[in-house]
């Protein structure tokens, strides 16, 4: 199987488009890995090539990665035996091969669905040694079909076929349709960032749009275990690993967070728990960000979605924290983030019941606006920065590999 490759926004990066190009042929080839497969990088698009009977399980692989603007399965239909000088007869001659495979195309494709009124022919050859143009090729095809079509039209906007050639490596491929991808950048190109992730829906579609946008992503899961069972642990392990497949696997650590709710319990107002949870969960994701040279902290928060996600609460919880925190759902709406998690596979692992560590020993009436003189002087009691150190020794990391 021969697969062509698109890039969308990787072509605008200018004098950095190599590094980005040369990043996402890493990609390719880390989520290939278990595959037969060779790929060649040209300027603007890939050529993959598939060895083996596994051509399905490469094309869900592609859909999965960052920066593929989109891809089509090709089918080689001639080899190219170059004469030394090519005449106009081994030209006609493979120009009438060429025309006959596309023609039979059209016939097949008609079989299926209706046959289409309207058509075009594109001609990409990156092996420039062919003697006609690539203009004048697609109107000579497009002159051959119509004497097999004659009722057939040529439209260049928005026909219902088009036909495209590759001429490449002495070879010609043609394909008519286009697999989207995922768009965006390749997974590295933006750097590395913390994701405090949860069981919930949130965060996990919080992950999955920085993933695109081309960071790679670590992953921070606090728990109250044996205060509360194992289900959020084993929930998110599985959320992770479908989440894996966008960046060919994920670190996921997790981190013993009951014996700081147990300290906050005891030294601060109840209105203040849950900020000062999220107070010293930004303080330890900061402390592995450090470790793991990620220069960012990823939340799910929504703005006011809940009490501790109201912009009051937000300004004091950012204060635990001096690297930027990034909130992709800030302005997105509850409806919309489930229908992204319904998309990328994480919602029914999401919706399952689980025991959050956020719901243990939570008030009945959690503070709005917190105040931040009086989180930062429970924060900076001595204790807790044993508490810290201690959870992040007792940090469990874990390699998950990709779903798919």
């Amino acid at each position: 199987m021969n697969i062509f490759i698109r890039y969308g926004e990787l072509v605008l990066k200018l004098g950095n488009r190599d590094v980005f190009e040369a990043k996402l042929e890493k990609n390719i080839k880390l989520a290939m890995k278990e595959l037969r497969f060779d790929v060649v990088r040209y300027y603007g698009h890939m050529m993959l090539e598939i060895r083996d009977k596994n051509g399905e399980l490469a094309i869900e692989k592609l859909k999965c990665i960052p920066g593929i603007s989109n891809f089509s399965v090709m089918n080689e239909v001639l080899k190219l035996k170059y004469p030394k000088t090519p005449d106009q007869k081994w030209t006609k001659s493979v120009m009438n091969e060429v025309a006959k495979i596309m023609i039979s195309e059209i016939v097949l494709r008609g079989k299926n669905k209706n046959l289409p009124k309207t058509f075009c022919v594109r001609v990409k050859r990156i092996q420039k040694n062919f003697p006609m143009g690539s203009s004048d090729m697609e109107a000579k095809f497009g002159e051959l079909i119509l004497n097999k079509f004659p009722k057939l039209k040529v439209r260049f906007d928005n026909p219902d076929i088009t036909c495209h050639l590759i001429l490449s490596d002495n070879r010609a491929y043609i394909y008519f349709d286009k697999i989207l991808g995922l768009g965006g950048l390749p997974v590295t190109s933006s750097g590395r960032v913390i994701s405090m992730i949860s069981s919930g829906i949130d965060s996990p579609v919080a992950a999955f749009r920085m993933i695109k946008r081309g960071a790679k992503v670590i992953y921070v899961h606090f728990h109250s275990y044996p205060h509360t069972n194992a289900s959020s642990q084993e929930n998110v392990k599985e959320i992770v690993k479908i989440l894996s497949k966008y960046q060919a696997g994920s670190n996921l650590n997790l981190v013993p967070f009951v014996e700081i709710q147990k300290a906050i319990m005891m030294a601060a107002d109840p209105d203040l728990r849950v900020v000062l949870y999220r107070w010293f969960m930004i303080k330890i994701a900061q402390e592995i960000a450090e470790n793991q040279n990620a220069k960012a902290i990823l939340t799910g928060e929504s703005l006011g979605q809940v009490a501790s996600q109201t912009l009051d609460n937000i300004f004091v919880i950012d204060s635990a924290s001096k690297i930027p925190i990034f909130r992709p759902l800030i302005g997105s709406d509850k409806q919309e983030i489930v229908d992204e998690a319904r998309k990328i596979g994480t919602f029914e692992i999401s919706t399952r019941p689980y025991a959050d560590c956020c719901t243990l020993f939570v008030p009945k009436h959690p503070s709005v606006s917190a105040n931040l003189e009086k989180v930062e002087a429970v924060a900076k009691k001595p204790l807790f920065r044993k508490l810290i150190k201690d959870a992040l020794k007792n940090t469990e990391s874990i390699f998950i590999e990709s779903a798919v």
